[in-house]
This record gives C-alpha cells, sequence and structure tokens, in this order.
C-alpha cells in the first residue's frame, strides 16, 4: 500500500504534471511511424553518450599561473569558487555530466594526483549511498615527463586505463561551461553520417584582452570599453576545449609520437580536422555567461564569486556530488 501511496502521490506532483503536459504536446501532431523514429533516436543517442562514451577530464596541470592564490600546495582544479557555494573548481565541472547521466568517469593526473584522488573518492561514496553508480577512474601521467591533454588520453589507452571501444569526451580542467550536452550529442551522431567523426565545441565569441576606444571622426574621444565581448565573423569560433571522439577516430591518438602534445596543437591536426565540425550550442555558448575558465589569478577574481548553481541552472548541487565543507590552504 506505502509503494502504491507513493505512486499515486508522484502521479499528482508538480513535476510529472509539466512532464506529461510536455511529452503531450510534443507527440500530438505527430503520426505513429514519427513516433517510433523519435524514441529510435533517442534511444540510439542515450546508448551511445551514456553506455558507449567515456568522458575524460583533465587534470593533471601544474597550474603555474595560479600559484600565487594555490601557493604551490595543491592543483589548481582543487581551488574553492562559487558563491554562496563554495567547491573546487573540478566539481562545477564535473556536475553538468554526473547529472546528465554519466556513470564512468576518466580523469587524467599529474601534480599532486592524491589530493585529486581523495576528493574523487569522497564524491563516488556519496553516490554509492545514495543509490546510484558513479565510477572515477584515474590516469596517472609519469611524473619524470608531461604527456598533454593528447597525450593523456593515448597512454590511457595504450596501457588499457581507457577500455577499447569506447568514445571519447574529453574535457578542460579549468573550463566551466553550460551547453546541452544531449543536443551536442544529437549533433555528433547526425556528423557520424556525414563521416565526420569528432566533433568540437565552439562559442561565436571571443572576451577581448583589451579595452576599446571610441572617437569621434576628429578623433576625439568618446567613450571607454574595459575588454569586450567580441562577435566573431560568421564560420569563426573560439575553442571552448570539449572534444567528442567516435571510437572510429581513436587511431589519431596511436599516430602521436612526440610529447607533450594537445588535440589542438598535434601535427596531425591537419588531417583530423577533415573529420571534425564544429558545435556552436542550442543556444549561443557566450564567455562569462554560459562559459568561464581559470587560467589565471585575473580569471579566478574576476569569477570567484559567481552562483555556479544559478549559472549551471542545476540545483542543489548536493543531490549529485555530495556535502563539501570549505578548507583550508593546504588541507587537501
Amino acid at each position: 500500500m506505502k509503494i502504491l501511496r507513493k505512486g499515486v502521490e508522484m502521479l499528482t506532483t508538480k513535476w510529472f504534471v509539466q512532464r506529461f503536459t510536455s511529452f503531450r504536446a510534443h507527440f500530438s501532431n505527430l503520426n505513429l511511424e514519427e513516433i517510433n523514429n523519435y524514441m529510435e533516436n533517442f534511444s540510439r543517442l542515450q546508448t551511445y553518450l551514456f553506455k558507449e562514451t567515456v568522458p575524460v577530464i583533465h587534470q593533471g596541470g601544474l597550474g603555474k599561473r595560479m600559484t600565487s592564490v594555490t601557493q604551490g600546495k595543491f592543483p589548481k582544479t582543487l581551488l574553492e569558487v562559487g558563491y554562496p557555494k563554495r567547491r573546487p573548481i573540478m566539481e562545477w565541472i564535473l556536475l553538468p555530466y554526473v547529472r546528465a547521466g554519466f556513470e564512468e568517469i576518466y580523469v587524467t593526473l599529474w601534480f599532486k594526483p592524491d589530493s585529486i584522488k581523495r576528493r574523487c573518492k569522497e564524491i563516488e561514496k556519496y553516490a554509492r549511498e545514495a543509490g546510484r553508480k558513479l565510477e572515477f577512474t584515474f590516469i596517472e601521467e609519469p611524473q619524470d615527463g608531461r604527456l598533454g591533454r593528447a597525450g593523456a588520453i593515448r597512454y590511457g589507452l595504450e596501457k588499457g586505463i581507457i577500455p577499447e571501444g569506447k568514445n571519447i569526451l574529453s574535457l578542460n580542467g579549468s573550463d566551466i561551461v553550460k551547453y546541452d550536452i544531449e543536443d551536442f550529442g544529437r549533433f555528433h551522431l547526425e556528423g557520424l553520417e556525414k563521416g565526420f567523426f569528432v566533433s568540437v565545441v565552439g562559442s561565436p565569441y571571443d572576451k577581448s584582452k583589451f579595452g576599446r576606444i571610441y572617437c569621434e571622426e576628429d578623433g576625439r574621444v568618446k567613450e571607454f570599453e574595459e575588454k569586450p565581448l567580441i562577435r566573431l565573423p560568421k564560420g569563426v569560433y573560439s575553442n571552448v576545449g570539449i572534444f567528442l571522439f567516435d571510437k572510429k577516430a581513436i587511431e589519431y591518438f596511436y599516430e602521436l609520437e612526440e610529447f607533450p602534445v594537445d588535440i589542438e596543437t598535434s601535427p596531425n591536426l591537419s588531417k583530423l580536422n577533415q573529420i571534425m565540425r564544429c558545435y556552436s550550442g542550442k543556444k549561443e555558448i557566450v564567455p562569462g555567461k554560459s562559459w568561464v575558465w581559470f587560467k589565471d589569478r585575473k580569471d579566478y577574481e574576476r569569477w570567484e564569486n559567481v552562483d555556479y548553481e544559478k549559472f549551471l541552472g542545476i540545483s542543489p548541487v548536493e543531490k549529485y556530488l555530495g556535502p563539501y565543507e570549505p578548507r583550508n590552504l593546504g588541507n587537501f
């Protein structure tokens, strides 16, 4: 009876009513064949993204440009940001992917890897206690030589850490991005049918490194604008640092010979470009509004106190990553 009562309560919740209303509105104008096609495509997307694809988040950097903040005591990805809730940068990056349904996440490590491992294990333990599957697997770069992001993926493949036959979703370890992950997946699947086996996320905007001076015809200064957003020409995008590789493109990593090497700077990039296309978002990805990064101290000061639950549209963060108590420098 308790189970039945619980089911009745669920059916009357605002959430269920909204979902049912949305579902009915979407399918009311479709015939049976169109509905079947929609469900097949949906099933294919879910399988491709959440069963056949593994996210690899790159957390191995030393973060030299951030040492004035971290004091070199821990990786910059553990630097706490957010207001009113403070959490490591890494967790705000992870949050959309955990919420989306990814159950296996790979993490590349190099500088002080144990501190990141401990935090991942805490998140893993919370998920297990909440009845959800979430597993972190670590790819540790050799301490005597950096490999770069592309090199770290190759290393993970060669050592058998990343299973064969998987698609790879490569994520920068210092960028928090709000975008529609499933729409990106649909874009990628459409590309496969056209011979594009790699997809990269791009923004049609760039954040100027310099201020702008606006003048009258006679040269008199009219106004200043501090480091404005610049809309790029059509067909030009800023690299957000998110790449999705289909398993048919994994051979690209095995062709790499010199390290360290990143995807964007590899010697065989021209070959890769022939099978790669750019996704600019269901909604445009705009610096400062749906994309922030932490490369140096100025970035940290600019975006330290953002409400990242509101920024990502995901609340409460504790539901997905468990509780977190802000820590002092050196307590990682």
